[in-house]
């Protein structure tokens, strides 16, 4: 199994509202596509101000690799909710 990090912009995809737990999203796929399979694990991080930045949720790979509109792309459900707990030392290094 593997793990995958998904980053959004809370300006075009807000993490702290959206989704809800059970939803299913599509995430673009910039690298290691070869590697994406149903049931892996993702990561959901917010990107923006220090203040904002951090892990937000996580779940699994609903999907293989779709082209949606050109672009290579998965499902995720997102399963669990989190609150931001990476410490703000480490943000400011990202």
């Amino acid at each position: 199994m593997r793990a995958f990090i998904f980053k959004a912009n809370a300006e075009s995809y807000d993490l702290r509202v959206r989704p809800q737990v059970g939803e299913e999203v599509v995430c673009k796929v910039d690298r290691y596509r070869s590697w994406v399979r149903t049931g892996d694990l993702c990561f959901f991080w917010l990107d923006g101000t220090l203040s904002l930045r951090g892990l937000y949720g996580w779940g699994r790979l609903a999907s293989g690799l779709h082209r949606i509109d050109g672009l290579f792309a998965t499902r995720c459900r997102f399963e669990h909710r989190l609150e931001p707990f990476i410490p703000e030392a480490v943000v400011r290094a990202i």
